[in-house]
């Protein structure tokens, strides 16, 4: 059975707002700082920034599909009422942990 119109709206609606947009560039994004890791020895500080990568990425793509399918609600003292709350705080801990991850790439590839 297809989806509903209203429920392909919604999804729609979502992926054109601010939120949408940044969670499918957080997405790309990790996915490119993926290949840029397994471009590079495995050695050193870059296993932390291997466990950023993959921490944020799953992290993000589960944010996304959530927030997509308006399923907040179903996930326990972080979903619901807090729902945004805990998106800039997970955006912020990425934002931070990521800029970190970039000085590292940078100073292991030159």
């Amino acid at each position: 059975m297809p989806p509903q119109p209203q429920v392909k709206r919604s999804f729609l609606e979502f992926l054109k707002s601010f939120i949408g947009i940044v969670r499918v560039l957080q997405i790309l994004l990790g996915a490119g700082l993926w290949v840029t890791i397994a471009a590079n020895k495995y050695e050193g500080s870059i296993h932390y920034v291997l466990f950023v990568a993959v921490l944020f990425w799953f992290l993000t793509l589960a944010v996304f599909i959530l927030t997509l399918l308006d399923k907040q609600d179903l996930v326990p003292i972080v979903g619901g009422e807090r729902w945004l709350l805990s998106n800039v705080i997970h955006d912020v801990a990425a934002t931070l942990l990521y800029l970190s991850t970039i000085g590292i790439m940078i100073y292991k590839t030159q």
